[in-house]
């Protein structure tokens, strides 16, 4: 009985031991986890350098500056308006054989008595109803003409085919009919067109008013 009375109280001591050890290695275990927080949360937060913004790359923004920039003009559009002017005419040579001869070729205005011949000759080439007018110094005149056939414009018929007209005045009175002044002036011949107006150079002489 008295040996396993000393059996009962062993027992009885055994869990009370484990139980306290139990407990402080609880507590332990809580006391570490308080420490580890508490040291954790006075950290100070470390610097963000990966926020940075990133900065702008010079060649995006010289790239755009340089594209919008617009490119200067080209000699082209130059040539092309200098293409685009027309040129000026090129005055038509009179046809072989037509002619216009003063004589003299040399007059005065002032001049009433010498007599001044002028004749005008056109190529049996020249058909007898070609519509001609009379040109003085590139004008018609400030009257105007009407177009009339080589025929009836005062032209005869030559032996050889070719057509001849010749008057004789003097320079008084052909500066007076015309309004010469001194210098070199031209008579001409040329075609008249279906509207009327002058054409074709068909003849052309040229003389000087002297004073």
């Amino acid at each position: 009985m008295g040996s396993g009375t000393g059996i009962s109280r062993r027992s009885a001591a055994t869990p009370g031991s484990r139980t306290g050890a139990r407990l402080g290695v609880a507590l332990g275990v809580a006391l570490l986890a308080a420490a580890c927080s508490s040291s954790t949360a006075t950290f100070l937060p470390t610097p963000i350098y990966a926020s940075s913004p990133t900065p702008a790359q010079p060649t995006v923004t010289v790239g755009a500056t340089q594209a919008a920039t617009p490119a200067p003009a080209t000699p082209t559009a130059a040539a092309a308006t200098q293409a685009a002017t027309p040129a000026p005419a090129t005055p038509t040579a009179a046809a072989a054989g037509n002619s216009i001869v003063f004589s003299p070729a040399s007059f005065s205005c002032a001049d009433s008595k010498t007599p001044l011949t002028i004749t005008w000759t056109l190529a049996a080439t020249t058909s007898g109803d070609l519509q001609i007018l009379y040109e003085w110094d590139g004008s018609l005149g400030q009257g105007g003409q009407a177009p009339r056939a080589v025929s009836a414009a005062g032209f005869t018929m030559q032996s050889d085919g070719s057509w001849q007209q010749t008057e004789s005045t003097t320079g008084a009175d052909l500066c007076s009919n015309l309004g010469l002044k001194t210098g070199s002036h031209t008579w001409s011949v040329v075609q008249a067109q279906s509207d009327g107006t002058p054409g074709t150079l068909v003849a052309q002489g040229s003389f000087t008013v002297t004073p």
